[in-house]
């Protein structure tokens, strides 16, 4: 099976992991009023050579699966996926032959849906609703079936790959332009990149801090697409016995992540999306609460994806009253 991976378009995934994420200029002045303490304030876009930073993870959990003679031309995979995973399996999966199902939530935005839809025949994506998890109904039919389980949620392979690949890109190109990071934000979904983020730098800087992005669910809709809330964080499989690698969770509601997002727009054509937005807000402030440590200092915002798939999310609530009251009382805004 390990021919598998010579597949011409397998072998076209590789090159991009070169440059897995690319460090952003430090933001101006106007989206960070601590550069006079000496703090810089980065983004770190994983959608330049990548559509989204899951493209990684889904490149390394299937390369493994392949090695392992685990999955094979004909064979149906399936998984959970707020859209950016499954996007990404879809692209690698599709052109070998391997049929994909994807779990996802029936409020998934209309932009992931139609992105997922765009595959077409081999790939089927089925909304899902009611109290069992899309998790576990995944690995439900996987063993009802027999399909391949992909299980990002609890795959090794997940971490490893921001270790391997995410961690050493951003370390390089970090070490070219100065110091290593005094602290980087993630926003928190299946925890991979906040854990291979923290195995990496922490090897070669233990005072590095990883600050974690929740959704707070203590609000009118709790949702930001492809973020967790601290319950669904404190049940990740993959967190079981090493939470201390996140060093601090921060919450961040909806309307942080649409401010956040329309601000990042002004200034970097890349337009972050909704999950960088609500990092953004929680930097701001975790750099006030920490602003004398954090002297002349970095701090490292992991930036996902780009707004592609939330436009429609963010001209729905344009008119929001809740974004119009917090955008004229948020002090950052």
């Amino acid at each position: 099976m390990a021919d598998l991976l010579k597949h011409p378009y397998l072998q076209s995934m590789v090159r991009p992991y070169r440059r897995p994420i690319h460090l952003s200029a430090p933001l101006p002045e106007g989206l960070n009023p601590y550069g006079r303490d000496g703090i810089c304030l980065q983004l770190a876009l994983a959608h330049g050579d990548l559509r989204t930073i899951k493209e990684i993870v889904a490149y390394n959990i299937i390369r493994v699966l392949i090695l392992a003679g685990k999955l094979r031309p004909g064979d149906t995979a399936i998984d959970a996926t707020s859209g950016n995973t499954g996007r990404a399996y879809a692209g690698i999966l599709q052109p070998l032959g391997i049929y994909l199902r994807l779990i996802v939530q029936g409020t998934m935005p209309a932009g992931k849906l139609a992105q997922l839809g765009f595959y077409g025949k081999g790939v089927e994506v089925v909304p899902h609703f009611g109290p069992e998890s899309t998790i576990k109904r995944a690995r439900r039919e996987a063993a009802e079936n027999g399909y391949v389980l992909l299980d990002q949620y609890a795959n090794e392979a997940n971490p490893l790959a921001h270790e391997q690949y995410t961690g050493l890109e951003l370390w390089q190109q970090l070490l070219l332009s100065g110091d290593p990071p005094g602290a980087i934000v993630v926003p928190l979904g299946t925890c991979g990149t906040a854990l291979g983020l923290s195995r990496f730098f922490k090897a070669r800087n233990k005072d590095t801090q990883i600050i974690g992005v929740a959704v707070d669910p203590e609000q009118r809709v709790p949702q930001i697409p492809g973020m967790r809330t601290p319950e669904q964080i404190d049940d990740n499989v993959l967190l079981t016995g090493r939470k201390e690698l996140i060093d601090h969770v921060y919450l961040a509601k909806r309307t942080d992540a649409i401010l956040g997002t329309r601000r990042l727009a002004y200034a970097d054509p890349s337009s972050p999306g909704l999950s960088t937005g609500a990092a953004y807000v929680v930097a701001l402030r975790y750099i006030e609460e920490n602003r004398v440590w954090l002297r002349n200092k970095r701090v490292i915002i992991i930036s996902p994806d780009s707004i592609e798939a939330y436009l429609a999310i963010m001209q729905a609530e344009q008119d929001d009253t809740d974004v119009a009251n917090a955008l004229s009382n948020s002090p950052e805004f």
